[in-house]
């Protein structure tokens, strides 16, 4: 239910989401259902690339995420198999996957990220079909959120001291739960909103690409740090 509980977080603000894994029907499926719970059939519109991939493809689809929803409050494009893309397309369309209108949701699929640029993917949540829910363990999770909210609330010096042990793959799992309970209970701790807990996940999982790209651990790490909300300790 997690992926359908982050749909309600699309409705609220201007997003961009890739679905890549399984088959190219599967993927094609996953965000027709997205697309139709954000919006109708009628302010949907599906992009083919299987013939057109240039620029042209690109000012069509700029047109369509500049109109006025007819039947609905969202308008969804979505892209299909966005990785056939020439280059110049996608660098085209990096300025609208950062910042489509108000109440716009676009959604490529691809089979793998390796077809897009990192640029393109640096601006899109991540959706891989076919990947099971991830969990921490209790005391992992206790520990996990112990370490996080002491670095919330410590300073910028705090912060780049060293002392601060991260483990990536942890906190993205520990952050996206507190997106579900945002979404589900419509609060969580700590109580930011929506568009800043979706902020730091997508920190999160571009540290780790970065990482997967041999960039510097501990300097990427303190980006991160440095670009978490701060949090008064609780009185």
């Amino acid at each position: 239910m997690l992926m359908y509980q982050l749909h309600a977080i699309m409705s609220t603000m201007n997003a961009s989401l890739i679905i890549t894994g399984l088959s190219k029907e599967a993927r094609a499926k996953e965000a027709k259902e997205i697309g139709l719970k954000l919006s109708t059939s009628f302010d949907m519109v599906e992009v083919e690339t299987e013939n057109e991939r240039g620029i042209e493809t690109v000012r069509q689809i700029k047109q369509s995420i500049a109109r006025t929803p007819f039947s609905s409050e969202n308008n969804v494009i979505i892209i299909h198999e966005a990785q056939r893309l020439t280059l110049e397309a996608q660098n085209a369309l990096l300025k609208s996957l950062e910042e489509p209108p108000e109440k716009t949701l676009i959604i490529l699929t691809a089979p793998s990220l390796e077809g897009l640029l990192p640029t393109v993917l640096s601006r899109c949540q991540i959706r891989r079909l076919g990947e099971e829910k991830l969990t921490l363990a209790k005391e992992t999770e206790k520990t996990t959120g112990e370490v996080i909210l002491k670095v919330l609330k410590g300073t910028y010096g705090e912060r780049l001291s060293g002392e601060t042990e991260i483990n990536l793959d942890h906190w993205l799992i520990w952050w996206r739960e507190r997106l579900v309970e945002k979404v589900s209970q419509g609060k969580c701790f700590p109580d930011f909103n929506l568009k800043e807990l979706v902020k730091i996940v997508r920190s999160i999982e571009k540290v780790k690409r970065k990482l997967e790209n041999n960039v510097n651990k501990k300097l990427a790490q303190d980006v991160l740090l440095l670009n978490l909300p701060l949090m008064e300790e609780t009185k």
